[in-house]
């Protein structure tokens, strides 16, 4: 999550931060969109590679699934219920 501060010259200054520390402070929805969002991308990342072939997975579904090459016909699908 960027974070902004404005510094005594005027000037705005980005910052990332963490999001487990800032997320509390953000409203209800906002914060779990971000969360969701965070959980895409580190599961996208995770799953770049199918499991029994090695083959590179492509992003399907807004990022919700992934596919393999149609050799292998598997799809990854993301299980929300997994991320607690």
């Amino acid at each position: 999550m960027v974070k902004y501060e404005q510094t005594q010259g005027g000037l705005l200054q980005a910052s990332w931060v963490d999001l487990r520390k800032e997320g509390p402070k953000l409203a209800g929805d906002q914060a779990a969109l971000l969360a969701l969002a965070q959980a895409l991308l580190r599961w996208n990342e995770n799953n770049a590679f199918c499991g029994r072939t090695g083959a590179p997975t492509a992003a399907m579904q807004g990022g919700h699934a992934r596919s393999v090459t149609p050799a292998c016909w598997i799809m990854i699908l993301l299980c929300l219920c997994t991320l607690s």
